[in-house]
């Protein structure tokens, strides 16, 4: 759902076409606290990052962290939310530390065990280790790297699965050895693989104008 009140006001239609096409298509992706990571989007759609600071300008969305992961302001205005349909948002930290008002998940009176819903131990057969596997807060996240995580870091990063791995293995290792803890292993990561072999040119958009293909951006 979107809100025509924010769609047809001039802070939004003054906005380059670019610049609403990706607002839309980072409401569209937002989990249920208004959360999306922007950066995939961007490379999705070949969005200039222009586009994306221009949002930020006009206080539609508010970055959360450096990895590009933000928040759209407007959420509650445009989707409001069953509190006992709501999944919190692995972010949802994000939103706290800034005091952020978010809706309180509830349980569902629908259903004998909730927990896993509202992020908590579950009481059925998954493993401890198959919950955990993207917990981007526990070391653990560097041990078993999940294939979302390695394609997300290749399509930003010029390396491949094996040496995301690696690198993942290898800073794992350091902290360890050093008693280091973090607050976001996957941030921490990708700026280790940002240093190591730097960020991917954007993509470029195509157009198919009179049967030609033409290169846009």
């Amino acid at each position: 759902m979107f809100s025509n009140r924010i769609a047809n006001s001039a802070r939004f239609l003054q906005m380059p076409a670019e610049s609403q096409l990706l607002y839309f298509h980072l409401c569209l992706r937002a989990d249920d606290d208004g959360i999306a990571e922007a950066y995939p989007v961007m490379q999705l759609l070949g969005s200039a990052p222009d586009s994306f600071k221009v949002l930020l300008a006009k206080g539609l969305i508010q970055q959360l962290n450096e990895d590009q992961v933000i928040v759209v302001v407007d959420w509650l205005e445009h989707n409001t939310i069953r509190a006992d349909r709501k999944v919190d948002s692995i972010y949802k930290h994000l939103l706290d530390a800034r005091g952020i008002q978010t809706i309180p998940a509830k349980p569902r009176s629908d259903v004998d065990d909730n927990s896993r819903r509202l992020g908590g131990q579950s009481t059925d057969s998954i493993s401890k280790d198959k919950l955990s596997k993207d917990n981007r807060e526990s070391l653990s996240f560097l041990d078993k790297v999940s294939e979302d995580t390695i394609n997300e870091m290749t399509t930003r990063f010029r390396c491949d699965d094996a040496e995301v791995k690696t690198k993942a293995h290898a800073l794992a290792d350091y902290c360890r050895a050093k008693g280091k803890k973090y607050k976001d292993y996957k941030s921490m990561l990708g700026n280790a693989l940002r240093k190591d072999f730097g960020e991917r040119p954007p993509q470029r958009k195509v157009e198919i104008i009179d049967g030609v293909a033409h290169i846009v951006g």
